[in-house]
């Protein structure tokens, strides 16, 4: 039951009543709740507003005003009823709830934080709580407070399985990314039943070291506990008279990310540049988050499907029923994958791409599309999926159209080299740490930016990391999360950008070289791990890519000392990506397509030759 059903709820039942109200009002209040449900607002309102000419302290008709005013976003005036609904207590779970949520959205914090310590107190099998203390408490910037708080919740309370959930993202967030495998492998633990929960573990260890043999088995065992799908779906009965290898392909893209996250950048060309007359493009968004992205990339779709109320039966018959010939997987185990639905077969082929750097695990996810430098050739022992290894790169960007214009370079003013970081804390391994602290100690004057640290106790961690390398607090400079245009203009102040390792960059290597700042990268021997040396070789770069930790630290030496071409490619720098494979959308996707084609020959082929043993 929602929240705002629950409080109805409540309502019709009349717990909101204060004791001795008048009759009359609570006969119009029952009237207007009857109303509400009716979705007759104004005359809803009317009853309330009459309830409490009656009886100016009526509970219920403050609860029913407070409803109606914030169904229609009056923020101020909802609150002023709930709380005299609510009085000095909690008592009428569901208004005490609902007001806490206003007092956060209307950024009443101190005010919501204690409302939710009583809610907790008096509800402590209440879901939803936990995550909004939490929220309220990150949003005063008390990051430390957070953790202490879910700390203490979990050790009273070891299987609270939603204090399991936000300790771990809380450790992730901060860099402490072993604890935060622990405790996502508890949550899995605590749902055996979850894809979704040991879909994280999956992709948790993605920043950690690993044995990829034992990798994949892992992937394999998640597909044999929620991947194994219904037969029934497999069966060919349906797709007879389509293996026609030449005609017009319907392509299904499946993500949770058709809005303006990182992957929107990748996401683009394949709708935006497509031919038309040779492949039709259907999306399948599995999820409620929609922006300006979302209406942009719709805008490129020949078919636009919401599926994020579908469950794998439902979102399998509307995919057969557009009669998608290639379904395209753009999430893997990242959050919103359908990944349980792929398994069914929903389509003849099935593709995996762009949003996860394993295999998927699933039997029935047929190719990967990639490249020779992220997947070099021996790399198919690692996947269950067969790999199409685009003949160029496996990423097309598509920059903002709002990104500042490239400034001049940083050091050519100060006389001081500033290395910037853009990635994500949890890539921050403790390796990466020690050496950006050797790269400070043998570049005089140099500056470290780090962008997206969170307060407390994951700055702490990196600051002490650096000072153990004997780098300066006042030679690092830590900025919190910002808006993704304040994220652009940070580069302004940023000379080279140094990509993480063993888990590089994709999104935010190609809004750098945007930028006008070249990356230093290091190629290691996971997928994961090879993306900037993809990129980088897409855009001529190749002398930026180290082989080992030690390369790594003497390029970026080396580098920071030669100003004047540190300054030459900053001024060519967009112009080069805008001339290169990897911002050649049409080229791109002649690749992708001459893939799907061939992809979509292969199958034909094989359905040709199953109709001729049947024969």
């Amino acid at each position: 039951m929602s929240l705002i059903s629950r409080v109805l709820a409540e309502l019709l039942r009349g717990r909101g009543a204060a004791a001795g109200g008048a009759e009359a009002a609570q006969a119009l209040c029952a009237e207007g709740a009857r109303q509400m449900q009716a979705g007759r607002r104004l005359e809803a309102m009317r009853s309330f507003q009459k309830a409490l000419a009656h009886d100016a302290g009526c509970r219920s008709a403050h609860m029913g005003l407070g409803l109606l005013h914030e169904g229609e976003g009056e923020i101020e005036p909802a609150l002023g009823h709930l709380r005299r609904a609510m009085g000095d207590g909690v008592a009428e779970r569901g208004i005490s709830i609902l007001a806490a949520k206003l007092m956060q959205r209307s950024g009443r914090l101190e005010e919501a934080e204690d409302l939710l310590r009583r809610l907790i107190e008096a509800y402590p099998d209440q879901s939803g709580l936990t995550t909004s203390l939490v929220e309220v408490l990150q949003a005063q910037g008390r990051f430390d407070d957070a953790v202490a708080f879910v700390e203490a919740r979990l050790a009273s309370r070891p299987d609270d399985v939603e204090a399991c959930e936000h300790l771990a993202r809380l450790y992730r967030d901060s860099g402490f990314v072993d604890k935060a495998l622990s405790l996502f492998g508890r949550v899995a633990e605590l749902r055996p039943d979850d894809a979704m929960a040991g879909t994280a573990v999956l992709f948790q260890q993605q920043f950690v070291p690993h044995d990829r043999a034992r990798q994949l088995e892992r992937h394999a065992e998640w597909a044999r506990r929620f991947a194994g799908g219904d037969p029934g779906w497999a069966r060919e009965d349906t797709d007879r008279g389509r293996a026609d290898p030449e005609r017009r392909l319907r392509i299904g893209y499946v993500s949770a990310d058709f809005n303006l996250s990182s992957a929107m950048n990748f996401i683009e060309p394949l709708l935006a540049s497509r031919q038309s007359a040779q492949f039709e493009a259907v999306c399948y968004c599995s999820s409620k988050r929609e922006d300006r992205g979302t209406e942009k990339l719709r805008g490129f779709a020949d078919g636009w499907r919401d599926v994020t109320e579908l469950d794998d039966d439902a979102l399998c018959r509307r995919v057969r029923a557009d009669r998608i010939d290639i379904l395209v997987d753009l999430n893997g185990h990242t959050r919103g994958n359908r990944l349980t639905a792929f398994a069914r077969r929903p389509a003849p082929v099935q593709v995996s791409y762009l949003g996860y750097g394993a295999t998927t695990g699933v039997p029935a996810m047929d190719w990967r599309l990639t490249d020779a430098r992220v997947d070099p050739p021996g790399n198919e022992a690692f996947y269950v999926e067969r790999l199409f290894r685009l003949p160029n790169c496996m990423w097309c960007f598509a920059p903002s159209p709002d990104a500042p214009e490239v400034g001049a370079l940083p050091a050519g003013a100060s006389d001081a080299v500033t290395f910037g970081s853009f990635n994500q804390i949890p890539k921050l391994s403790d390796r990466i740490l020690a050496a950006w602290a050797r790269i400070l100690a043998l570049v005089p004057r140099s500056r470290l930016m780090v962008v997206g640290v969170r307060p407390g106790a994951g700055r702490r961690r990196i600051v002490e990391a650096l000072a153990a390398g004997g780098v300066e607090e006042g030679r690092v400079t830590l900025i919190e999360r910002v808006n993704f245009p304040r994220y652009l203009s940070l580069h302004a102040q940023t000379d080279i950008a140094l990509d993480s390792f063993p888990y590089g960059g994709g999104a935010t290597t190609c809004n750098a070289l945007w930028m006008g700042v070249p990356v230093l990268t290091l190629r290691g021997d996971e997928t994961m791990a090879r993306s900037g040396a993809s990129l980088l070789g897409a855009v001529g770069m190749p002398d930026w890519v180290a082989g080992s930790d030690e390369e790594y630290v003497d390029k970026a030496r080396e580098f920071a000392g030669r100003r004047d071409a540190l300054a030459g490619i900053r001024r060519g720098l967009r112009q080069r990506l805008r001339e290169s494979v990897l911002c050649d959308a049409q080229g791109f996707m002649r690749d992708v397509e001459a893939g799907y084609r061939a992809m979509w020959r292969d199958w034909c082929a094989r359905n040709e030759r199953v109709a001729e043993g049947s024969r």
